[in-house]
């Protein structure tokens, strides 16, 4: 790389955000907010293929749209993208950094097997600002030059917070309800928040009428048992699943259940992703599902019933 694209890398004077965003939690919204709250004195050109506008700037649907080329771009889109944004990045002259890096162990063996191809693409990226080890080993691994990458974290997750919600100014917005718990719902579209306080309020008034009625142990530690032993009294309703996975275990309650959700995040490509995104990697992997193998099934539940034959025994006396 010349010193003069160097300073274009390291002192630009205009960049261009691919993927920018205000979805709430998205990378794209992080990196665009840090842009454009940073301080920058360049220009700032976003680009999002839905067009529009973020905080009184215009964004544009493609490149092609930009007048003329920025110093750096961030591109924040999906991997199927990259090789192509990268190299019109290139051919144009604009320096490229890849934010929030990840390549999963899924999608690594595909990857591996397009080298050749990609390697001119990957020439063509400044930097590599990785998720983590793994991801930018095996970022190196298709020939991503070694000095270039880098392990910054999770950008969607490891940064900070925005600034502004302090603790004053929270109580001063939600008044005298300050001190009281706060439930907040998350990622909603036009029209949801109705639905959403709608369904809260009516599980709140389940679970209020089961803690206060029940009376067997089992009932008032896991409370749900109560609502299901009586449709009387509530609105069931249940889900089934086309498979049986009763032989997987998907909570956080001993320290090897936290380092398989941990493993599975590392190991997924695209996220978020669903339930059936999760299964077939774990059919693809089976390894993934041992680690947190071997602990007996319901197995809070099932001493919470023994308490309560404890209990009835002492009730009749």
């Amino acid at each position: 790389m010349s010193t003069r694209n160097l300073d274009k890398m390291m002192a630009p004077q205009s960049v261009v955000a691919i993927g920018a965003s205000v979805r709430p939690g998205s990378v794209g919204e992080a990196v665009t907010r840090n842009l454009l709250t940073g301080g920058f004195g360049g220009d700032i050109h976003l680009v999002n293929v839905k067009g529009g506008e973020i905080a009184g700037r215009p964004v544009v649907k493609s490149l092609a749209e930009l007048k003329q080329p920025a110093d750096l771009a961030v591109i924040m889109t999906p991997p199927e993208t990259v090789p192509r944004l990268v190299l019109e990045l290139g051919e144009c002259g604009t320096r490229v950094a890849v934010a929030n890096g990840r390549l999963s162990p899924r999608s690594f063996p595909r990857y591996r097997r397009l080298r050749p191809l990609l390697a001119r693409v990957l020439r063509e990226v400044d930097v590599f600002l990785m998720q983590g080890e793994a991801h930018a080993e095996r970022a190196r691994d298709l020939g991503a030059p070694p000095a270039r990458v880098r392990v910054t974290g999770n950008i969607k997750y490891d940064a900070p917070a925005a600034g502004g919600a302090s603790s004053s100014g929270m109580k001063a917005l939600l008044g005298e309800g300050a001190d009281a718990p706060l439930w907040v719902a998350g990622s909603t579209m036009a029209g949801e928040e109705e639905l959403v306080f709608r369904a809260f309020a009516e599980a709140r008034a389940a679970l209020e009428r089961a803690w206060l009625e029940a009376r067997l142990p089992s009932e008032r530690e896991h409370v749900t048992p109560y609502i299901w032993k009586h449709p009387e009294l509530f609105r069931l309703g249940s889900v089934q699943h086309s498979e049986d996975l009763s032989d997987l275990r998907w909570t956080i309650d001993e320290p090897e259940d936290l380092m398989f959700v941990r493993a599975l995040y590392d190991s997924l490509g695209a996220f978020p992703s669903g339930i059936a995104e999760t299964i077939q990697l774990l059919k693809e992997h089976p390894e993934l599902a041992e680690i947190n193998k071997g602990f007996e099934s319901n197995e809070g539940y099932e001493k919470s019933l023994r308490e309560d034959e404890e209990f009835e025994m002492l009730e009749e006396r």
